[in-house]
């Protein structure tokens, strides 16, 4: 079998890059002469998809010179190319999956607003009866939610409402936040 001719088993290159691929890979697998890649969704909480150091420090995945070893060569070229391709789809879909993000985190605001709007009724309703005789499951009724016995409601008390469902979402939004910019500043993304 000629050099040119020689060719390699997707499992032989699938073992050798198997230690350096990324958590939130769901599938590899060789479709029509491509390898093709799906990830699981990005929730922010990954680091921004890039190659990993062990694969450099990898001794399986050296250069290797074709006239000294063909077979080696062609093997550890596809391995390359393959992970190569990898992280690049992966980089391109993160900022994607960034955005898709910040639009559920906006979502998950305006919902936790609509919600305190309701909670503030029954929280006031809460306040006003806090030394009558009415069970949790009377206040609700009285303030119009009796089916909100498991949710989430803040603190009312003299007109003033706090520690509300969209108080509760910002501060997961900032932490989040903080975390995506950290991993932006580490990977070197940040301008």
């Amino acid at each position: 079998m000629s050099p040119t001719t020689f060719s390699v088993s997707f499992q032989q290159v699938l073992d050798r890059i198997t230690p350096h691929l990324p958590p939130y890979l769901r599938k590899i697998e060789p479709v029509h002469g491509r390898v093709c890649f799906e990830f699981a969704p990005f929730t922010g909480l990954e680091k921004e998809p890039t190659t990993p150091k062990s694969y450099y420090d990898d001794p399986r995945l050296d250069y290797v010179a074709e006239s000294q070893d063909a077979a080696e060569y062609r093997i550890r070229t596809i391995a390359s190319d393959v992970l190569g391709d990898l992280y690049e789809q992966a980089a391109r879909e993160w900022p994607a999956a960034i955005s898709r993000l910040v639009d559920a985190q906006d979502a998950a605001l305006a919902a936790a607003a609509a919600f305190d709007s309701r909670a503030i009724d029954i929280a006031d309703v809460h306040y006003k009866h806090l030394y009558a005789d009415l069970s949790q499951d009377q206040a609700l009724a009285k303030a119009g939610y009796p089916e909100a016995k498991d949710w989430h409601v803040g603190d009312g008390f003299g007109g003033y409402f706090r520690d509300g469902l969209a108080e509760k979402v910002t501060g997961l939004i900032e932490q989040q936040d903080a975390h995506l910019a950290k991993v932006g500043r580490l990977s070197g993304t940040t301008h």
